[in-house]
């Protein structure tokens, strides 16, 4: 499967489950307000805590029924409305090198990989929103400690 659509019809959509079935990476009904994010959440949990979300620019941030994300090889992930309008993509390092495969891991991260499906092409690790996964904070605490470093507090 290399598209998921969000449907009225369920609150979880269609999703990628990591191997352990720990998180999952989909579309995400929220309530009260009859939009979708597509977003990275706990799935083994009931509250399904989301723990990332593709940041669109939508007056509420969220979009409707029938939008669609689709996995390419030369632009990554591609969110689309259901008129097939351009609202968010993964953004893809300037190369000429193709997206393989998506791949979420036990840790929460979501991934694009290259051709060797050893590049890291894009990742939500690398494009944070409100939320940090336990991995994550050794980066942050990395590149906070080499900016005190380097610029003083």
């Amino acid at each position: 499967m290399r598209s998921l659509t969000a449907s009225e019809s369920q609150q979880f959509s269609r999703s990628w489950l990591s191997p352990s079935r720990d998180f999952a990476f989909g579309f995400r009904k929220i309530q009260p307000n009859h939009g979708f994010t597509l977003s990275i959440w706990f799935d083994k949990i009931p509250d399904k805590t989301i723990v990332w979300h593709a940041q669109v620019n939508t007056t509420t941030g969220l979009f409707l029924d029938g939008s669609k994300v689709t996995l390419t090889a030369n632009r990554g992930l591609v969110l689309t409305d259901p008129r097939g309008q351009e609202l968010w993509r993964s953004s893809l390092p300037p190369s000429s090198v193709n997206v393989s495969r998506g791949s979420i891991t036990d840790a929460g991260k979501f991934a694009l990989l290259s051709e060797d499906s050893e590049t890291e092409l894009w990742s939500s690790f690398a494009n944070p929103t409100d939320t940090l996964l336990p991995t994550q904070v050794s980066l942050l605490i990395i590149f906070t400690v080499m900016f005190v470093i380097t610029f003083g507090e």
